[in-house]
C-alpha cells in the first residue's frame, strides 16, 4: 500500500486495518496487528486503534493503562481526570471498576471517517493521540508516584495478547441511550475487510473556517448563529452550542446545559458522566461549577490539522452536532429525569 505525495492528499473510502497498519509503519510506530485492531505498547500503557460505527463512523484509540490502581487512590484518581477533562482538548479520561475491586484508567479520542480520511489525516491522528496519550499517562504516573508502575515483560506480553480479542466497546449504564444495545461485530465487520484497497477520491482539502462551519450548520437548517473571530455560537432547545477553532489546530464543539444542580450533588453527577466516557463516546461529558451551580458541558474534539474536504466538514458537524445533543439527552434524563432536548418527531 504505497501511496506518492500526490495521492495521500486524496480521500480514501472505508480504510481499513491493513490501512492503519500501513500508516503504523510509516510513522514508525511498533505495533501487533490484530484480527479488528492494532496495539501499540508502552511501558505504562497498551494503545488500541480500531473502529466503530456508533453513533457514526469513526476510528477510535484507546489507551489503557497497564497498571489497575488501588482503590484507595480512587480520590487522586477522580481528581486527575476532573482536570485532565476540564484542562486538556484530548483525550478523554475515564475510570471504571474491575472485578477484583481496583481502579483502571483509560483515555480516549476519536477521528471520524463517514466520509472518508486522507493519508495525511490518518497518519496526524494516530501519530498525535500517541503523542498526547503518553503525555496524560506521564502526568497520571506523577500524580500516582508508585501506586502506578510498569509490568514485567511476561505479564505485558501476557496482558496485550489478551487486549488483542478483548471487547472494546461497552454499552452505556444510561436509559434511554440509542446506543445502549450496541452490536460490536456489526460496528467493526465495516472496516474489516482488507481484500481491496480503499477507493481514492480528488476532493481537495482546506482548511477548515468559522465561515465554513456555520454553512455546514445551515445545511443542517440551523440558521441563527452569531460569528466571531475564532467561534461561532447557536442555541439549539436550551442548549447553548459554541464551535472553536484552537491553536492545535483542532476542531471543538462544545453544548452547555444549565441544570441548576447544586454542587452538593458533584460526585453523582461525576459518576454519571465518567459512565458515559468510559463507554467510549465520541463526545466527552463534564460539569463546570457556575455561580453554585453544575452545569453540563458535552465536548465533540478532533484535529483539524491538513483541513478537510467540503463533504468531510458536513459530515463533522452534523455527526457532532447530534452527538452532543444525544449526550445531553441521556446524561440530563440520568441526572435530573428530564431532558431539555427535543427531536424532531417529538
Amino acid at each position: 500500500m504505497n501511496y506518492d505525495e500526490a495521492e495521500r492528499k486524496k480521500i480514501l473510502m472505508f480504510p481499513t486495518i491493513a490501512t492503519l497498519s500501513a500508516v503504523a509503519e510509516s510513522i514508525g510506530l511498533n505495533f501487533v496487528e490484530g484480527a479488528d485492531r492494532l496495539l501499540v505498547p508502552w511501558d505504562l500503557h497498551r494503545q488500541l486503534f480500531t473502529f466503530t460505527a456508533h453513533p457514526d463512523p469513526a476510528i477510535v484509540s484507546i489507551a489503557q493503562v497497564r497498571c489497575d490502581i488501588s482503590m484507595a487512590k480512587l480520590h487522586d484518581v477522580t481528581e486527575f481526570i476532573e482536570s485532565w477533562n476540564s484542562e486538556r482538548i484530548n483525550p478523554t479520561a475515564s475510570f471504571r471498576v474491575t472485578d477484583e475491586g481496583d481502579v483502571s484508567v483509560s483515555f480516549v479520542s476519536h477521528f471520524p471517517i463517514g466520509a472518508g480520511a486522507s493519508w495525511e489525516q490518518l497518519s496526524d491522528f494516530m501519530y498525535r493521540s500517541c503523542d498526547v496519550t503518553d503525555m496524560a499517562v506521564t502526568e497520571l504516573a506523577s500524580t500516582l508516584g508508585s501506586h502506578l508502575i510498569a509490568l514485567n515483560d511476561y505479564a505485558r506480553t501476557y496482558e496485550d495478547d489478551k487486549a488483542l480479542r478483548q471487547t472494546l466497546f461497552r454499552p452505556y449504564d444510561i436509559d434511554g441511550d440509542p446506543t445502549r444495545d450496541l452490536d460490536e461485530s456489526t460496528a467493526l465487520n465495516l472496516f474489516l475487510d482488507s481484500s481491496e484497497e480503499p477507493a481514492l477520491f480528488d476532493d481537495p482539502l482546506t482548511p477548515v473556517t468559522i465561515d465554513g462551519i456555520a454553512e455546514a450548520w445551515r445545511e443542517k437548517g440551523i440558521e441563527k448563529m452569531e460569528k466571531h473571530e475564532d467561534f461561532i455560537v447557536t442555541g439549539i432547545n436550551n442548549i447553548l452550542m459554541a464551535v472553536f477553532i484552537d491553536n492545535g489546530p483542532s476542531l471543538l464543539m462544545r453544548g452547555h446545559w444549565d441544570c441548576d444542580l447544586p454542587e452538593s450533588d458533584w460526585l453523582r453527577a461525576f459518576l454519571v458522566a465518567n459512565d458515559w466516557n468510559n463507554a467510549p463516546a465520541a463526545t466527552r461529558a463534564l460539569w463546570v461549577e457556575e455561580e453554585e451551580h453544575l452545569q453540563l458541558r458535552v465536548e465533540y474534539a478532533i484535529p483539524i490539522t491538513h483541513g478537510f474536504s467540503a463533504d468531510q466538514l458536513s459530515e463533522v458537524i452534523g455527526s457532532a452536532t447530534q452527538s452532543i445533543l444525544r449526550a445531553i439527552d441521556a446524561l440530563s434524563l440520568e441526572i435530573t429525569g428530564s431532558s431539555p432536548v427535543r427531536w424532531p418527531d417529538q
